[in-house]
């Protein structure tokens, strides 16, 4: 594992640490090993797949386990969450000091692509704050058709 991921990892377990900690809880072990997994990865996961990484460390930690540490670490904006037709939700992590994030959707084949837009927050935070109100967070998801699929009926970037 390269120093920056490792610095990254680390840096997200202090924040998941300090939001567990301000909500009067605290990063268990279970926790610390589901964050371990979560946070060294670079790809978009399933939970069934985060599930399937910690019960080759500790067999005892169960789905909900996973499921209840991702919904802290959306709380915490660490981790975001994407759904598509075929993927019951997808989750990724969120660059680090950035409120805003972005996807599309294929229509045809349901398969979700992350996009890295760092403009985002500034071009539509000035549409939020001209009608009153103080962006936190923000998610665009954007639904579209495959041009292949129309040509030939078939999709080819699955």
């Amino acid at each position: 594992m390269s120093d920056s991921v490792e610095a990254d990892c680390e840096t997200r377990m202090a924040i998941a640490a300090d939001f567990w900690k301000a909500n009067g809880s605290r990063i268990t072990f279970v926790r610390r090993i589901l964050c371990k997994i979560i946070f060294n990865t670079t790809q978009p996961f399933a939970a069934d797949w985060v599930l399937d990484q910690a019960h080759r460390i500790d067999k005892q930690v169960s789905i909900t386990s996973v499921y209840r540490t991702l919904k802290s670490l959306r709380e915490a904006n660490l981790v975001e969450e994407h759904f598509s037709k075929i993927d019951k939700g997808l989750y990724e992590l969120m660059p680090l000091g950035q409120g805003a994030s972005a996807c599309i959707i294929c229509k045809n084949c349901g398969k979700t692509i992350p996009i890295d837009d760092p403009c985002l927050l500034i071009r539509e935070g000035a549409q939020i704050h001209r009608h009153g109100f103080k962006a936190t967070h923000m998610r665009l998801q954007t639904e579209a058709t495959c041009d292949d699929f129309q040509l030939t009926g078939s999709c080819d970037k699955c």
